[in-house]
């Protein structure tokens, strides 16, 4: 993942592919987070995000993401994304 994602509108089916076939087993309502996990952790994200209504929100760079989580701030947000992935 690059950038982190925070759905301000709209439904994203979150899924995973297994033996070439797409499975969906998780609808994210509004104020959903998509990548924070795997930018925190440098990971590469195992799942499959799909739009289900049109999606409103915004953006941020894994960059300037990491620098905030360096931040007093951003540091207290951690156990709370961890938590979230579980």
């Amino acid at each position: 993942m690059f950038e982190v994602l925070f759905v301000h509108q709209g439904k994203l089916i979150v899924g995973f592919r297994l033996f070439n076939e797409t499975f969906y087993a998780k609808s994210l309502v509004q104020h959903a987070v998509v990548g924070d996990f795997a930018c925190l952790n440098n990971k590469v994200s195992e799942y499959l995000y799909r739009v289900n209504d049109p999606v409103m929100g915004f953006a941020i760079k894994k960059e300037k993401f990491m620098q905030i989580m360096d931040d007093s701030f951003g540091s207290k947000l951690i156990p709370r994304i961890k938590k979230n992935y579980i």
